[in-house]
């Protein structure tokens, strides 16, 4: 996922990268919804399911409150990301530079910062971000297509590589 980030950047949001916020917005948008029909066409058969569980369910209690081992490490998580990127931005030269970039590009760029590597950087770092919260995120939802319809075949029901067969609640 990380690199998927790079990759949507450099093809993406580094071309023409001066034209401004709007356009950068619309451009991630479009991202979004190409990365959605895409994953829509792989996956989107045979819904809704559920994401497996990689962690076990039973909850564990905790001066006499039920809490799952999954929120715990949601919390462990959390702190873990937290304390780094408080790390990172405040005691490292790198995070300086992304705190420069993201507030005033011109003005770091005279500096010497390089701007094309630090956003790659920052959008690798997205991508690890996106795995961590969607793997704790994603084991409590259903899965539903919002957009609706059903199609018949697909790599569900085909057989496909997808581990998590269709599930209903």
């Amino acid at each position: 996922t990380a690199a998927l980030g790079v990759a949507i950047y450099v093809g993406s949001m580094l071309p023409r990268g001066d034209v401004g916020t709007l356009n950068l917005a619309i451009r991630t948008l479009a991202v979004y919804l190409l990365l959605f029909a895409v994953m829509n066409l792989f996956w989107g058969v045979g819904q809704p399911f559920a994401f497996p569980r990689f962690l076990p369910v039973a909850p564990i209690a905790i001066a006499g409150v039920s809490v799952s081992l999954l929120s715990l490490v949601t919390v462990g998580a959390a702190l873990v990301l937290g304390t780094a990127f408080w790390f990172l931005y405040n005691r490292t030269a790198t995070g300086l530079l992304l705190r420069g970039i993201a507030d005033r590009p011109d003005v770091a760029q005279l500096l010497g910062a390089d701007a094309t590597r630090l956003s790659g950087l920052a959008w690798l770092i997205a991508g690890v971000v996106a795995v961590v919260v969607g793997l704790m995120t994603v084991p409590t939802a259903i899965f539903t297509n919002p957009i609706g319809g059903r199609r018949a075949g697909g790599p569900l029901r085909r057989g496909g590589n997808l581990r998590a067969r269709p599930q209903l609640r």
